[in-house]
């Protein structure tokens, strides 16, 4: 019996020791076994992080627990409860509206503090007209890769390094992704952010030849109770160059009165003198909402709704965009596309053309005589003198740049 009774008390020992955390349920709140797979804390939201904050069920408003965040995952959240000291698993769906929206944002929004201080002497060095390479500004992207304000620097500092706009429009895709993530759970999050993202995006794929993006992009910039002006001058030096461009890229019927509904909101005109032929960029950003203060923002957002952006149009990063501050223009000469050398007039590829020349197939075996024919071959351009160029261009004298 004795051996029985002691056999029987390690196989409940064994059983307690290997069991899986229980589903439970704590003030109305299901709790669940968490996955494998989670989110890792920012070291400069930890302290903030393990505070105790109020958790609400999403069945019953008054089932309230107070509890620190420990862990995000796919599904769950894992919560260190302040009276027990005990971790717990809840299920996401079965927290309010509110939590939910801010175990989505809290991880990115603390990496969009970090990531934005650190930034800062280089977005003022942008402001100042001191433009660094990509690569100066590419560690923070890598350390922070879901955030929006690295990547769209990088994408101003390709454009200002090179005349070729397929290297920009990554890094302008990259930051309209990362700032549409955050308006995707809040509309609110940092507007100026999210209008710069979209039109320095939309210049870049205008340049790079695609032109119906480029309209969408501005379109989603007009969403705010107030449009900057650039967003203007921009959206009608399209419309005046689309009849210009090469028939592939030209604007069909529908973006083309996409555009047209983008212009007929202008109702003031800007005091802002704006080159006639030059696209603008903008340098304006705001900084994301502090994590002390993000409930409010959220509850701010579920109170209002799609007019809650109000709280940061007074800002003063969304007022200097509306003044017309911080908007560099591109800066390479559309005359020889910055190039700094005009093409050969003769249109030529790289200072060869194809001749007509008659050369001998063979003979005739019927009666010995030859057979020619005309075929086509290379030879230097007598334009340029197979130089492929005309000469420096006689607007920006062969500097490639206005």
């Amino acid at each position: 019996m004795r051996v029985r009774f002691v056999l029987l008390s390690v196989y409940f020992l064994l059983m307690l020791m290997y069991l899986p955390v229980e589903a439970q349920t704590q003030d109305g709140l299901d709790l669940d076994q968490a996955e494998q797979q989670s989110q890792s804390m920012d070291d400069g939201a930890e302290d903030y992080l393990s505070r105790p904050r109020k958790w609400t069920a999403a069945s019953d408003s008054t089932k309230i627990i107070t509890a620190s965040l420990m862990k995000v995952n796919p599904t769950t959240v894992v919560l260190k409860m302040e009276d027990s000291g005990q971790e717990k698993v809840v299920r996401k769906g079965t927290l309010s509206k509110k939590d939910q929206i801010y175990l989505d944002l809290v991880y990115l929004i603390a990496d969009d503090n970090a990531q934005y201080t650190q930034l800062q002497s280089i977005l003022d060095g942008f402001q100042a007209g001191k433009y660094p390479k990509v690569e100066d500004i590419q560690p923070l992207h890598i350390k922070y890769p879901k955030s929006p304000y690295a990547t769209m620097l990088m994408g101003i500092a390709s454009v200002n390094s090179h005349p070729d706009y397929d290297k920009a429009v990554p890094y302008f895709e990259k930051a309209v992704k990362n700032v549409a993530e955050r308006h995707a759970l809040v509309n609110n999050i940092m507007p100026t952010t999210y209008i710069s993202c979209y039109a320095n995006c939309a210049v870049a794929q205008w340049r790079a030849g695609g032109g119906s993006v480029s309209v969408k992009l501005l379109d989603d910039a007009t969403k705010f109770s107030e449009t900057p002006a650039f967003i203007f001058h921009n959206s009608g030096l399209m419309a005046k160059e689309d009849g210009f461009r090469m028939e592939k890229l030209r604007l069909s019927v529908k973006p083309k009165a996409t555009l047209k509904s983008i212009l007929a909101k202008q109702t003031t005109t800007n005091p802002k003198t704006f080159k006639e032929e030059k696209f603008y960029f903008s340098l304006n950003l705001d900084p994301p909402p502090s994590l002390h203060t993000l409930d409010e923002v959220i509850q701010d957002f579920l109170d209002n709704g799609k007019d809650a952006n109000a709280f940061y149009v007074k800002e003063k990063p969304f007022q200097d965009l509306l003044a017309g501050k911080n908007l560099p223009y591109e800066p390479w000469c559309r005359n020889c596309a910055g190039r700094g050398l005009i093409r050969c007039p003769a249109k030529c590829n790289r200072g060869v053309i194809s001749v007509p020349k008659t050369v001998l197939e063979g003979v005739n075996t019927l009666n010995g005589k030859p057979i020619y024919n005309e075929r086509y071959v290379d030879a230097p351009c007598p334009t340029c003198s197979g130089k492929g160029v005309a000469g420096n261009c006689e607007v920006c004298r062969g500097t490639g740049r206005y």
